[in-house]
């Protein structure tokens, strides 16, 4: 009985996934967007270790090719002397990359640059919902008579915001004066 379930849970499974997994592929096929891991296959990190006389010239930078893929390292440390031999060596390293890398990185570099230009600088209290309306959370103080009971919710308006406010707290209590100030906030839409 448990098997039976256990097949037929199987079955369903397939039955449901397969759909949306060929859809799911076929729309990531017309979409083609790089990334940084499509630059990253294109250059590898290199070390490597180079002897050099002692009393010659060590140089700063070495040319390095591994089969496609080719760059300079650069002279990271010193690793060892060797009196007899008569020779230093140095550890090497750094990026080299391959003959596509220029042109993957130049087009991810311009694809993020697109990106960077589609999107909208906004000011840090200004916010910009999914469904394409712009907020802005504002606090203001109104003060009442101490014998009347403030309203929970206000209206505001000013220049394009409106929308309305919520009391937030008790800020202050003249008893000379008998009035009490509330602080009332919340989002406003801001009008185009």
């Amino acid at each position: 009985m448990k098997n039976k379930k256990f097949i037929i849970f199987l079955a369903l499974l397939l039955v449901f996934s397969v759909p949306a997994y060929i859809s799911a592929k076929g729309e990531s096929k017309n979409k083609k967007s790089l990334s940084f891991s499509d630059v990253e296959k294109h250059e590898k990190y290199i070390t490597t270790t180079k002897s050099f006389k002692i009393d010659g010239e060590i140089l700063d930078e070495i040319p390095y090719k591994e089969g496609e893929f080719e760059g300079k390292l650069s002279r990271q440390k010193f690793v060892d002397i060797d009196y007899d031999k008569n020779i230093k060596t140095y550890k090497f390293g750094g990026w080299i990359q391959d003959k596509e890398y220029k042109e993957v990185a130049a087009a991810f570099e311009a694809q993020s640059k697109e990106a960077q230009k589609n999107t909208e600088e906004l000011p840090m209290d200004i916010v910009k919902l999914s469904d394409g309306r712009y907020q802005k959370h504002i606090e203001v103080e109104k003060t009442f008579a101490l014998e009347v009971e403030p309203p929970y919710e206000i209206e505001y308006s000013e220049g394009n915001m409106e929308g309305k406010l919520s009391r937030q707290r008790l800020v202050n209590r003249d008893e000379i004066y008998k009035t009490k100030t509330f602080v009332y906030g919340g989002w406003v839409d801001i009008k185009d």
